[in-house]
């Protein structure tokens, strides 16, 4: 018997309720706003693939109305999907975001763009190293980049990681999946005190894979269905169901022992 592998199918990689662990005065997620900036993405109208996917990654299960209440999920968080927006728009979003923000609740920044090198990544080593010099993330890619005189390769539609500073006050999801993500890595919670998770995405994609602007970003692949990314890392897109079903068994107990880690966490 063999199984396609649902490429869209998510409910069947999440986490039973049951399994999770109490998470007690923890924050918990908020408005969730998905920004998808690359100059050549898979995507529907102003919707990409990794935006999709990303959407679904944070939906929760449809209770069975014979569920205890103990074990039925969340409300869905808001969501706010965002194309190639301007920076001063998406950080419009994001302050909006945190001021409408509910008591313990953590937002959710997810930016999908392209990396722009800053000074000492396009000239070498800067000698004196001064804001904006790791580059950031262009969110209107086609946007020409400009040179002051000061040699700064810089531009106003790139998003940098100092951008950011001012709403590292509340709690913060960010996820990041660019080539130049290492820029924003670091983004730290010593700064006001509030807790902060990275997400950032490798510089680039393993070889022999098709390219993003092919079959979307390996990274929000494997956020948002982890089994089903494995198997297209090997090349399987058929395999027994029994097969399958072993995959699932071994990433939901991966699941439990991460969320069990977590909670347990003083720091988040």
């Amino acid at each position: 018997m063999v199984k396609d592998i649902p490429d869209f199918s998510f409910a069947h990689r999440r986490l039973p309720t049951r399994s999770r662990s109490p998470v007690a005065k923890k924050p918990i997620l908020g408005t969730v706003i998905l920004c998808c900036s690359r100059n050549q993405l898979v995507k529907f109208s102003e919707l990409s693939l990794d935006g999709f996917r990303m959407m679904l990654a944070f939906e929760n299960e449809i209770a069975s109305p014979n569920q205890p209440k103990s074990e039925k999920p969340s409300p869905n968080p808001s969501k706010y999907i965002l194309y190639r927006p301007t920076v001063s728009t998406l950080l419009q979003y994001v302050a909006s975001a945190q001021k409408e923000a509910r008591e313990n609740s953590a937002l959710v920044l997810y930016v999908s763009a392209d990396g722009e090198k800053g000074f000492s990544m396009r000239s070498g080593s800067d000698p004196h190293p001064r804001p904006y010099s790791k580059g950031g993330i262009m969110l209107r890619p086609e946007a020409k980049p400009e040179t002051p005189a000061s040699g700064l390769y810089v531009s106003k539609d790139c998003l940098y990681s100092d951008d950011l500073l001012p709403f590292l006050r509340r709690p913060l999801l960010f996820i990041i999946d660019s080539d130049n993500s290492g820029s924003f890595t670091s983004l730290s919670s010593t700064i006001f005190g509030a807790p902060i998770l990275v997400l950032a995405s490798p510089h680039r994609s393993l070889p022999g894979l098709l390219e993003p602007e092919q079959a979307g970003s390996l990274f929000s692949f494997f956020l948002s269905d982890p089994v089903s990314a494995f198997c297209f890392t090997i090349s399987r897109s058929v395999m027994t169901a029994q097969y399958y079903d072993e995959l699932q068994s071994i990433a939901t107990s991966m699941f439990e022992k991460l969320n069990n880690s977590i909670s347990t966490m003083s720091d988040l």
